[in-house]
């Protein structure tokens, strides 16, 4: 059995993913701040679906696993932001241009497995900005 979760293990780094907690530690309307590998993660539960994204606000790196989670948005106190979870982007009223970076997700045997070389990135965009 160890060598088999040991090739599985070592299966899912070759891809990218790295494994970040259990799913049963992150309840259905919880975020928690996890560390994957040498980079930090926000992991979502939304109705037993989860996501990961950026756990700092990309306005004001404010950490957003303090923030509400309301179905599929975060919403950071410092400014109110709103990001949905799943998309990084920003609901916020006013339409800020601005979207939180996510992470691929996977979950087998329980464990959740998250793809940090593989981010979508902050963006800002710039045609709205003008």
């Amino acid at each position: 059995m160890f060598r088999k979760q040991g090739k599985k293990e070592n299966e899912m780094a070759q891809s990218g993913f790295v494994k970040v907690a259990r799913a049963s530690e992150i309840k259905p309307g919880q975020i928690k701040e996890l560390k994957a590998g040498s980079a930090k993660v926000a992991v979502a539960n939304v109705s037993g679906q989860y996501y990961a994204f950026s756990p700092w606000c990309p306005h004001q790196g404010w950490p957003l696993w303090s923030g509400d989670l309301k179905g599929e948005l975060v919403r950071c106190y410092l400014h109110r932001w709103q990001f949905n979870v799943r998309t990084g982007e920003n609901e916020a009223p006013g339409g800020i241009p601005v979207t939180l970076p996510t992470y691929p997700l996977k979950v087998e045997d329980g464990e959740i497995w998250v793809d940090i070389t593989n981010v979508k990135p902050f963006r800002v965009d710039s045609a709205e900005q003008a």
